[in-house]
């Protein structure tokens, strides 16, 4: 496993994912901050939507992060709850923590992102608990816009605004 040799495939699933997708959706460590390990009728509504062929939301973009080897994570762009803000989320396996891999797979994603559907602003909602995706976002050049209650919990939601003529300027600062 080799973060050098990562890449950032848009919505290449196949089944030698399936583990790993099983593993983002149960995993305790990876669903901390999100509401605890999915039940399995959510895996298989999850599997599903990852792993069979269809022309699904055109509202909705999944990037997998892999390595030759694995899937390491899952970047999704899709309608934030709210409505009205796309918004970027992301699970990682608990193996690439700390190297730097989402940070790096992130940079990318939202430049891909940014040049294909020409949005200029994405939003991302974390726990207030959860520091490591609140640090992350904030190397990211988001910043914080407001705080509120949901699920139970303190959240935070961060925006990114990523105008064309800005983009290389915010990915050589972000780096």
């Amino acid at each position: 496993m080799s973060v050098e040799r990562l890449e950032l495939v848009l919505g290449v699933f196949d089944e030698r994912d399936r583990t790993a997708l099983v593993r983002l959706w149960t995993d305790p460590q990876v669903r901390e901050f999100l509401g605890g390990p999915a039940s399995a009728e959510r895996v298989e509504a999850m599997l599903s939507k990852f792993l069979t062929p269809s022309v699904g939301n055109p509202d909705r973009v999944d990037y997998a992060l892999r390595d030759a080897e694995c899937l390491a994570g899952v970047i999704t762009f899709s309608p934030h709850t709210d409505g009205g803000d796309i918004e970027v989320s992301y699970l990682l396996l608990p193996e690439w923590w700390g190297r730097g891999v989402m940070r790096l797979g992130l940079l990318d994603a939202l430049r891909v992102y940014a040049e294909e559907r020409q949005v200029e602003r994405v939003i991302a909602e974390t726990q207030a608990a959860n520091e490591r995706s609140c640090r992350l976002l904030t190397r990211l050049k988001f910043r914080l816009d407001r705080e509120l209650v949901r699920f139970g919990a303190e959240q935070h939601i961060y925006s990114l605004a990523m105008p064309p003529n800005e983009l290389p300027r915010y990915l050589s600062q972000a780096w």
